[in-house]
This record gives C-alpha cells, structure tokens and sequence, in this order.
C-alpha cells in the first residue's frame, strides 16, 4: 500500500498485532473503492489485484458491507460534523459495529462522538 514512510514504523507495529490476534480490525466495504483508484489510474494491474485480494480475503480484516442503517448514520455525523460523505460512512461503520477506536490521519474526524479517534500524526 502506498504508506508515508513517517508512519511506517508504527504501521508495523499495528500490522504484527494484527497478524498475533491481538487487535480486531474492521473497515467498510468502501475502502476497496479508495485504495483502487490510483492504481486504476496507474493501470497497475498488479497493486489492484494485490488490493483486492488484501480486503477481499484477509482473515485479519472484517470488511463491512454498507448498509441502510450505515447510510443514516452517515447522514446524521454530515449533520453534526463537516465530513465528506466517505469519511462519514467510515465513521458510521466503526461506530455501529461497535470499534473502540478509530485510526485515520483525517483530523475532521477527531470530532466522531462516541469512539476513541487516534490521529496517525499525532502518535
């Protein structure tokens, strides 16, 4: 994945717990959508594959389909917060899947009420 060298080290560090079970991670359906349009546009065959199959089938990742219930929560955060529609479909994912904690590097999304928000840059 394209990681910004500065993170990687704590990336690692996440990515071991991961693979020792120590931490259970989620993410919506949607990321597939965000992590394939640069090597689409790339034409990079080889990162989408890679991609696909990371989300499709990790055994570390649960991948959340979206849902009518994720949509309205959706709504409400945009009502409450300034949020892009995809950071709010994220955060409505992880709060209605019960996450205690949400990782991004997005500081809007420090505003998310009702889950612990760690900010990448901020570690």
């Amino acid at each position: 994945m394209f990681v910004e060298t500065l993170f990687q080290a704590l990336l690692n560090e996440l990515f071991e717990a991961f693979d020792n079970g120590n931490l259970k991670t989620i993410t919506s359906e949607l990321t597939l959508v965000e992590v394939l349009v640069k090597p689409l546009i790339d034409n990079n065959t080889e990162v989408c594959l890679t991609y696909e199959n990371a989300i499709q089938n990790s055994q570390l990742l649960e991948v959340v389909p979206i849902n009518q219930k994720i949509l309205i929560k959706s709504a409400r955060l945009r009502t409450i917060i300034n949020l892009r529609l995809p950071d709010a479909i994220h955060g409505a994912t992880a709060i209605l899947n019960g996450c205690e904690t949400f990782l991004t590097n997005d500081k809007r999304l420090e505003a998310l009420s009702g889950i612990n928000v760690l900010i990448l840059s901020n570690l």
